[in-house]
């Protein structure tokens, strides 16, 4: 901004340059006021799971209310990096200690999130309170609840993005609206940072749990050695952590189908089940991978016309 000024100061146009400070300064002031907002005070607990996954716990100052679809900024006050500031989805925790805070389960990638997992990890049992400051609540929130049958996709950290809805009509007890709920992942290792969420959802008849395990690696918990392929994650028989081979089934629980498989399981002819399926409006909502996001596209496009029903598709991306 200070460029610009000495590059068109003495000339013609200085109403432009006014206008677009007037604008920035207003962002930047505005941004100000949600983090006071939010809480000049809050603090985290986080917690490193595996090498990839930090779970932060955040307190904050309760003056606004978390929703589905929200993200939040978040700074981590350290030495380094802590005018820095990175977008997060928020998702609700079904633990009692935890209600009223904000749950954000972060991959951990270079920059920030590097160095504060290398920081956590060096402390013992890999934990952490730290200084936060929360920036938000941004985003919106898809309106599903208009729909008679709504399937949610997730790949990866991407359900983080979805879970929220599921929660949400966990919560609604009085709502008649069947949900299909997918989660695709490499490995088990998901299962242990976001065993609780599951558990969760999984105890309402409404919701339909399939989980895809697509790799080849073996589960170890932060309890056990690296040589281990047993799991701390409750009900999951030792023999569905170890190597996967063919294509088999097991359960989590007595409600949660468990596919193992080598490869991306065949989203496109799962979608165009769950269409033919319905029995009323239908609504798709995805977070993954661009190829899988295509795969599941491409697969209503082909059902869509067969249906008697209206189908929409919703998308949510890590992007920005």
């Amino acid at each position: 901004m200070a460029g610009v000024w000495f590059h068109v100061k003495g000339r013609d146009g200085m109403h432009y340059t006014y206008a677009a400070i007037a604008i920035w300064a207003f962002d930047h002031f505005a941004r100000i006021v949600r983090l006071f907002w939010s809480g000049v005070t809050s603090k985290a607990d986080i917690k490193l799971h595996g090498e990839h996954i930090m779970e932060i716990k955040i307190d904050y100052s309760h003056r606004w209310n978390y929703r589905p679809g929200c993200y939040v900024y978040l700074h981590i006050l350290r030495k380094y990096g802590f005018w820095q500031s990175h977008p997060f989805t928020v998702v609700c925790s079904p633990v009692p200690d935890d209600q009223g805070k904000l749950v954000i389960f972060a991959r951990v990638k270079k920059g920030l999130t590097k160095r504060t997992a290398k920081y956590i990890k060096s402390q013992p049992d890999q934990c952490a309170r730290l200084g936060v400051l929360v920036e938000g609540p941004y985003g919106g929130t898809h309106p599903l609840h208009n729909y008679e049958t709504v399937v949610l996709v997730a790949g990866g950290v991407g359900i983080t993005s979805i879970y929220p809805y599921a929660a949400q009509l966990r919560e609604n007890r009085d709502k008649t609206q069947r949900m299909v709920f997918i989660w695709v992942m490499r490995d088990y290792e998901p299962l242990t940072w976001f065993k609780d969420q599951l558990k969760y959802i999984q105890e309402d008849p409404r919701i339909e749990v399939r989980l895809y395990v697509t790799g080849t690696s073996v589960l170890v918990s932060n309890e056990s050695s690296a040589a281990s392929s047993t799991t701390n994650l409750e009900k999951v028989p030792e023999d569905t952590v170890s190597s996967l081979g063919s294509e088999r089934k097991t359960s989590l629980t007595s409600s949660v189908q468990f596919e193992t498989k080598q490869g991306a399981p065949d989203l496109r002819s799962k979608v165009a089940r769950d269409i033919t399926e319905a029995t009323g409006t239908v609504a798709f909502l995805v977070c993954g991978p661009d190829r899988m996001n295509d795969d599941i596209r491409k697969g209503i496009s082909e059902s869509i016309v067969k249906s008697e029903y209206r189908v929409d598709y919703f998308e949510d991306s890590f992007s920005w």
